[in-house]
């Protein structure tokens, strides 16, 4: 049992030392990212979903069968961190940093690219993900024609897929939909480390 709950510090703690890491990988390969440009993926959003996909599922579904739903310290309390996730957040971690390097206007964020422009379709893509995570399994489950097993690996391969369409489609959404620059946004996006207090909503 833990002795102290994390709650959302956990999340902070986990962003600030990937920060620290990209911050010594940047010292050590300075120009590393700027080899391989995120610019495609600018006409080519579905490859990129994919592609996130497919590493999503490399790094989480081999943690999540070894370590299950468990708890760990990073060294020392209060550093927990969910074992099985700790993969997924540095692959996502990444893949912003990697889509951050560039002009954002030339790949996947750009408001005139395929993503931005396409935005009703993933928002939509968004919502079957999430309503097919939460009902087929389970409607599967009750009408006898998967085990309790079956049910958690094809809830953690949706569990994927969700999160994927999720996060393209709130991207989406946001880069197409929105248009209209608000201060409260900008403050927002100024002190993104402050989101804690919103996740407790």
């Amino acid at each position: 049992t833990q002795a102290w709950p994390p709650g959302p510090l956990w999340f902070l703690w986990l962003l600030l030392f990937f920060d620290i890491l990209a911050t010594g990988f940047f010292i050590a390969w300075p120009g590393r990212l700027g080899v391989l440009r995120p610019t495609w993926t600018k006409r080519k959003p579905l490859a990129a979903a994919a592609a996130m996909f497919g590493v999503c599922c490399l790094v989480y579904l081999p943690a999540l069968k070894a370590f299950g739903w468990a708890w760990g310290a990073f060294f020392i309390p209060p550093f927990y961190f969910q074992l099985s996730r700790f993969g997924l957040y540095l692959v996502w971690f990444a893949a912003g940093a990697w889509l951050g390097s560039d002009d954002l206007g030339r790949g996947l964020l750009a408001r005139d690219g395929a993503l931005a422009q396409h935005w009703r379709w993933w928002l939509g893509a968004c919502f079957v993900a999430y309503n097919v995570l939460w009902f087929l399994p389970m409607g599967l489950e009750a009408a006898g024609a998967l085990t309790a097993a079956q049910r958690g690996a094809i809830w953690a391969f949706l569990w994927v897929v969700s999160c994927v369409a999720s996060c393209f489609g709130l991207v989406a959404l946001f880069r197409g939909a929105v248009q209209v620059r608000r201060g409260w946004m900008d403050s927002l996006a100024r002190s993104a480390y402050l989101i804690y207090i919103v996740h407790y909503g």
